[in-house]
């Protein structure tokens, strides 16, 4: 079953793309960033990726939890 409507979606800011059992979130970064850098929030409906101190790059409702 998806988590979102789409199997693979493409936006101006992230792709996020699924299968079965896996996704994979992809949005660039500075090249200078570092993981510390980095803000992910994975939870059981939620999803929520960026760089610190900014505005999320991908922050979704999920359709299946976690």
């Amino acid at each position: 079953m998806s988590l979102i409507a789409d199997e693979q979606l493409h936006t101006n800011t992230y792709i996020w793309s699924q299968e079965k059992d896996q996704v994979t979130i992809s949005f660039l970064v500075p090249e200078h960033c570092k993981p510390k850098d980095l803000d992910i929030e994975i939870e059981q409906q939620h999803v929520k990726a960026g760089l610190k101190g900014q505005e999320p790059v991908l922050k979704v409702s999920i359709l299946e939890s976690v």
